[in-house]
């Protein structure tokens, strides 16, 4: 999400965390939570494998109810 330098008061009003697997399964989705947090939140999904790759993609409302999403992947080792 981005602002303009003039912008104010423009902040995260909601997040959603998607996981899934290398073939597409959904590991876990936290659906939309009306929240500002933005680190430390606690997956409680389906336990991830060793070894095992896999997706995730986060979409952040903002005040105005605009989203923003990127998506990357991680391993499990």
């Amino acid at each position: 999400m981005s602002a303009s330098a003039s912008e104010r008061e423009c902040y995260q009003s909601a997040y959603q965390l998607v996981v899934t697997s290398s073939e597409g399964k959904v590991m876990w989705d936290s659906k939309k939570v009306v929240d500002d947090k933005s680190l430390n939140i606690e997956y409680s999904g389906t336990p991830l494998q060793p070894t095992a790759s896999y997706n995730w993609k986060v979409t952040v409302w903002d005040q105005n109810s605009t989203t923003a999403s990127e998506s990357s992947w991680l391993e499990r080792s």
